[in-house]
């Protein structure tokens, strides 16, 4: 991931890896406007109707998908949501490679639907 990161952080024209601008970061909330600027982007460029969405709409469909995917519980903190009440508390586990594996074949999922002759994802042990 280490290497993804320096790329990103390599390719950014400015300061901020993701930036409005190039010299100043995203403002909070700037996630809320991507599926509305989405739906001008494919109208203008492509004459291309897409029906109203939220972002949330997208961590619905990620999180029914994730159902599929890994336990409960993992689906739920890769959604950043904590786990509930007395398991918060006793249960420190990170779950990190419980998410890789998951992410990977979510990944793989998306990939498949995009172009469908990619091969099936495979992790690797971390380390």
């Amino acid at each position: 991931m280490l290497p993804l990161i320096k790329r990103a952080i390599d390719l950014a024209p400015g300061r901020f890896v993701f930036s409005k601008y190039e010299d100043k970061p995203m403002s909070e909330g700037f996630h809320m406007s991507i599926s509305s600027n989405l739906v001008k982007f494919m109208l203008k460029a492509y004459n291309e109707q897409v029906p109203h969405f939220t972002i949330h709409d997208l961590r619905r469909t990620a999180r029914t998908n994730f159902s599929e995917l890994t336990e409960p519980h993992i689906a739920e903190i890769m959604l950043g949501h904590k786990l509930p009440g007395v398991w918060s508390v006793y249960d420190k586990h990170t779950y990190i490679e419980e998410m890789r594996e998951a992410y990977g074949k979510w990944w793989a999922r998306l990939m498949s639907i995009i172009e469908p002759d990619v091969l099936e994802f495979t992790p690797r042990q971390a380390g």
